[in-house]
């Protein structure tokens, strides 16, 4: 549903700061060399509160495996565990890829320890709460000691789902790489943690204090330019805008749209 721009204050603050177009993970990061491995919970059997039971893809008839990818809401990180890597991102968190020290499963559920970081995912399907995707695997994330956070995981092989019903180009959902990362105005405003203006881009959509925008029909131009119907959530709002992210360089985002609307973006340091 696409509310009354007049009778939506969220949407009139985000174009007074001309980031209506983005609400919603840097390249090149430095291994990680974290302290002590953060302290342990138990899986709850019941869904938790980011995570509520939903229809499924069944996982793997060997357990869940080794290569998974976890995403929680409020707090938003995803932790993407593939080759001996677990790559955290999250809000004002920027990029970290952490040696995977422990890949285990007890009970039933996989437990991957990587510096402050751990993640426990099971066999039980997930509905996300706030996009309505369901996902094969339940999992939850405890980062540095905070947590644990509850979530939906899936097999790193798999793409990421769509809204029920939603229906997702021939060239995938996933943005790609060279977008991912933290983008502000200037690079003054990258050491702000509170920027309003600061956005992370993942490859499952774009993230902003405590809204995100999930691409759907994603258009790869280039591997630095794509264009996409991204929906957007934010306090209890939904709306819709088509909109294009290039890469002038490396470390410079545009984006334009919805209208005439087009602004830009440089990349924060990891």
């Amino acid at each position: 549903m696409t509310p009354d721009h007049e009778e939506n204050p969220m949407h009139r603050i985000l174009l007074a700061t001309s980031l209506a177009v983005l609400l919603g993970a840097c390249d090149g990061t430095p291994t990680e060399t974290a302290p002590s491995p953060a302290a342990t919970s138990d899986v709850a059997s019941d869904a938790a509160p980011h995570a509520s039971p939903g229809v499924g893809v069944p996982a793997d008839d060997a357990g869940v495996p080794d290569s998974v990818v976890i995403s929680t809401n409020e707090p938003f990180f995803q932790a993407r565990v593939e080759e001996g890597v677990l790559t955290l991102t999250g809000v004002d968190a920027g990029e970290r890829r952490i040696p995977v020290e422990r890949s285990e499963v007890d009970g039933g559920v996989r437990v991957i320890v990587a510096g402050g970081v751990e993640a426990r995912v099971r066999e039980a399907p997930c509905e996300d709460s706030m996009s309505g995707a369901s996902f094969p695997l339940s999992g939850e994330l405890i980062v540095d000691g905070s947590g644990p956070h509850a979530g939906c995981a899936r097999p790193a092989a798999m793409p990421p789902p769509g809204e029920p019903g939603a229906v997702a180009d021939h060239d995938g959902a996933a943005i790609p790489s060279a977008f991912i990362g933290r983008w502000a105005p200037h690079a003054d405003a990258c050491s702000d943690a509170h920027g309003l203006e600061r956005i992370t881009i993942t490859a499952e959509g774009l993230r902003f204090y405590e809204s995100t925008a999930t691409p759907h029909h994603l258009r790869t131009h280039a591997a630095d330019d794509v264009s996409a119907t991204f929906a957007y959530e934010g306090e209890g709002q939904r709306w819709e805008h088509e909109q294009r992210l290039r890469l002038i360089d490396a470390d410079t985002l545009e984006v334009t749209g919805p209208d005439d609307l087009r602004l830009r973006r440089v990349r924060c340091p990891t």
